[in-house]
């Protein structure tokens, strides 16, 4: 497994971030994760972050 690997915690974490209006960098930050994982993980689970106007 890789060391990085998403848990279901950070999953659902991501997911109540991504909902909350969470910035992609400020959840990068958080997970301690680049902000282009994050956005990518976001997509894979089904909730991706919304691109500001």
């Amino acid at each position: 497994m890789n060391r990085n690997a998403w848990t279901d915690e950070d999953n659902a974490k991501l997911r109540e971030l991504v909902a909350m209006g969470v910035s992609m960098a400020r959840a990068a930050v958080m997970f301690r994760r680049t902000i282009d994982a994050v956005r990518r993980q976001a997509r894979v689970i089904g909730t991706p972050f919304r691109v500001a106007p």
